[in-house]
């Protein structure tokens, strides 16, 4: 597929060089979470408005974009050193799942891109940081958690060639971070080993593949391709992305910016983002059944003999599978902001990888809550008129449906063996 894609140019699709950063720039005081939260359900409209176009561009348009930018949502987690406001998790799950509310292919590009400030502020060091955060103070970077594509070492760096599938958050990235094996010769690991990089937006090429998607069209998934690009030591971690986390209870980031913060573990952190889209996007499911039973009329079996009524909002059977579906989704809301909670608080104390994974499992149990709610209860009982192309009730669970069947769910099974072993490892390791 991709050797036969187009590289995207910035004719054909807006990128990172459009946008214009006067308003974020202009903006030095941190609000508070009430009003970034009224800041992004006011844009909310404007994202419904925009859903199929961004389908259909296959990102978020330009307008979208920069009214994130405008509002302030990229300086939710960026280091004060560079105009940010560090504000910390919640912030930043609550304004993504607020954005997925009005569109969730918006909403994952905008937290699996900008999501990875946090790994610039605590993994890379100060002049990697100065370097990659800018005058401007943005830092948006797709990445793909997996080694792919080979480095060869150069005189003070690498020089890397691959295609970099499933680069969400790419089409406005001014940096894309990744893995390759360790070649011989590399002061960061042994040879084969897995070494984490970050790449500046002129050695990487994004292809227009993000095409026949089921769900998640707009998302701005596409391949991220490095041809003979050079990856300086100063962009370079000596280990791999889902390894990243405070070692001996610090990090570079905490050292640099004196916030705990900036301790926490990148797989704990990175699990918050897809997690919160969905939740967003199952209330926004909810939203759109709470429409429909209040503006159309409920068709019943005439053989039943039940009362006519004018809305399917008057039936008790749509009133339940709502009730339930929603409660179900706001437990689950709550469920994300307590393990958000708990992920801020390892900044405060020492932590091992069986927390990290704890983290992550009920991080994954928000995302399979709310989805559950909008399958069984919601899509189920809608009616099939919903499920017809351009509906917003089909788009909402092509969506959920892409989120399910996404491998970073997949991978809960995976986690789970390995949260069990660690919190058994005494019993485990007895011979």
């Amino acid at each position: 597929m991709n050797q036969v894609s187009p590289v995207i140019t910035s004719d054909a699709k807006p990128g990172f060089a459009e946008l214009d950063f006067t308003q974020h720039l202009a903006q030095t005081e941190a609000p508070s979470l009430d009003e970034l939260v009224r800041r992004a359900r006011a844009l909310r409209p404007m994202l419904m408005e925009y859903q199929a176009e961004t389908e259909e561009l296959t990102q978020p348009p330009l307008v979208v974009w920069q009214a994130l930018l405008d509002a302030g949502f990229f300086k939710i987690i960026t280091p004060k050193r560079y105009g940010g406001w560090e504000m910390g998790v919640w912030p930043f799950v609550k304004v993504t799942e607020e954005i997925a509310r009005g569109c969730m292919s918006t909403a994952w590009c905008y937290s699996l891109g900008y999501g990875h400030a946090y790994t610039g502020a605590a993994f890379f060091p100060e002049q990697a940081q100065d370097e990659m955060f800018g005058e401007a103070g943005y830092l948006c970077a797709a990445s793909f958690a997996y080694p792919c594509g080979q480095a060869r070492r150069v005189d003070g760096g690498y020089v890397v060639t691959g295609d970099f599938p499933y680069g969400s958050g790419s089409p406005y990235s001014n940096y894309y971070m990744g893995e390759f094996p360790a070649p011989a010769g590399s002061p960061h690991g042994e040879e084969g080993s897995l070494l984490f990089f970050a790449a500046p937006r002129d050695q990487y090429e994004l292809l227009d593949d993000w095409h026949g998607m089921m769900g998640l069209r707009g998302s701005g998934s596409q391949t991220v391709r490095l041809k003979e690009s050079f990856i300086p030591d100063r962009l370079m971690v000596a280990t791999c992305f889902s390894n990243l986390r405070a070692i001996d209870g610090t990090t570079l980031g905490y050292e640099l910016h004196k916030n705990p913060f900036y301790r926490l573990p990148q797989l704990g952190f990175a699990s918050c983002y897809g997690n919160a889209v969905v939740v967003g996007g199952s209330l926004a499911a909810c939203d759109e059944f709470e429409h429909i039973a209040r503006t159309k009329p409920p068709r019943v079996p005439g053989a039943l003999n039940v009362k006519k009524f004018k809305y399917q909002a008057q039936v008790q059977d749509v009133q339940r599978n709502f009730a339930l579906g929603l409660a179900d989704v706001e437990a689950a809301e709550g469920v994300l902001r307590a393990t958000s909670e708990d992920l801020a608080a390892l900044g405060d104390r020492e932590y091992d990888m069986t927390d990290c994974l704890s983290i992550v499992l009920r991080m994954a149990s928000t995302g399979k809550f709310a989805w559950k709610a909008v399958e069984d209860r919601l899509w189920r009982t809608i009616g099939s008129s919903q499920a017809r192309d351009g509906t917003r009730m089909e788009r909402y669970w092509r969506d959920l449906s892409t989120y399910w069947n996404s491998p970073n769910n997949g991978y809960r099974e995976l986690f789970a063996v390995g949260y069990a072993q660690g919190r058994w490892a005494d019993l485990l390791n007895d011979p």
